[in-house]
């Protein structure tokens, strides 16, 4: 949000694992986000574990925040 979270936009899913409690065969876990100060670009990265193999891997996305300008309502 860049109005002090007076709006929020739809949550994006990052990653498609859903973990054990879902009879998943990997976990992701220790995500880390942050945006530019500006708030215009986003970067997050977290830890990804296959449960069979136990192999973990880094996990990095990144993207363009774009925001609708904030209309205000009488």
């Amino acid at each position: 949000s860049l109005d002090s979270a007076a709006t929020f936009e739809t949550p994006v899913k990052l990653s498609a694992v859903q973990g054990v409690l879902w009879g998943d065969d990997e976990s992701a876990f220790e995500a880390q986000l942050m945006t530019r100060p500006d708030g215009t670009r986003f970067y997050a990265v977290w830890t990804q574990k296959n449960l069979a193999t136990l192999a973990t891997k880094a996990q990095f996305t990144s993207g363009d925040v774009t925001v609708e300008p904030v209309v205000n309502l009488p």
